[in-house]
C-alpha cells in the first residue's frame, strides 16, 4: 500500500501470479476480475545485458519462470543467448524482480508482437 492506502502494483517486490486473491479478499468488492481482457505484459529482455550473454553462468530467470517462459540458446564462448516465448509468459513479473543486472523488464505487447519460441 502506498501512503493513503492506495495498491500499488510493483512486480518487483512481488510479481502476480493472476490467482484472484486480491479481488476476494477485496472487502469493498473495488477488484472484479470478471470479463477482464487478457493481462498485456509481457517480459522483455535486453540479452546484451544479460550475464549468460557476457559469459556468467546466470539463468535464475529460467529456473524460477513457473510458465517455462524463458530458455537459453548455447553459444559460443560459454555464452547463453536468452529467449523469450511471449505466447507462454503471463506476465507475472517473477523473472524482473530476480534478474540480479536489470535485463528483464515488463512492456505492453499486443496480440502482433507476441511470438513463440522457435
Amino acid at each position: 500500500m502506498e501512503p493513503g492506502g492506495y495498491p500499488v502494483f510493483k512486480p518487483n517486490d512481488n510479481p502476480c501470479t493472476f490467482c484472484g486473491e486480491c479481488a476476494r479478499a477485496c472487502p469493498t468488492d473495488a477488484l472484479d476480475i470478471e470479463g477482464l481482457a487478457d493481462w498485456p505484459w509481457r517480459a522483455a529482455v535486453q540479452a546484451s545485458s544479460c550475464l549468460s550473454m557476457n559469459g556468467v553462468s546466470c539463468r535464475i530467470c529460467q529456473d524460477n519462470c513457473d510458465q517455462n517462459a524463458l530458455r537459453f540458446k548455447l553459444q559460443t564462448g560459454g555464452r547463453a543467448e536468452p529467449a523469450l516465448d511471449s505466447y507462454a509468459c503471463n506476465g507475472c513479473g517473477s523473472c524482473v524482480a530476480l534478474c540480479p543486472v536489470d535485463a528483464i523488464m515488463l512492456e505492453r505487447r499486443t496480440q502482433v508482437q507476441m511470438e513463440p519460441i522457435q
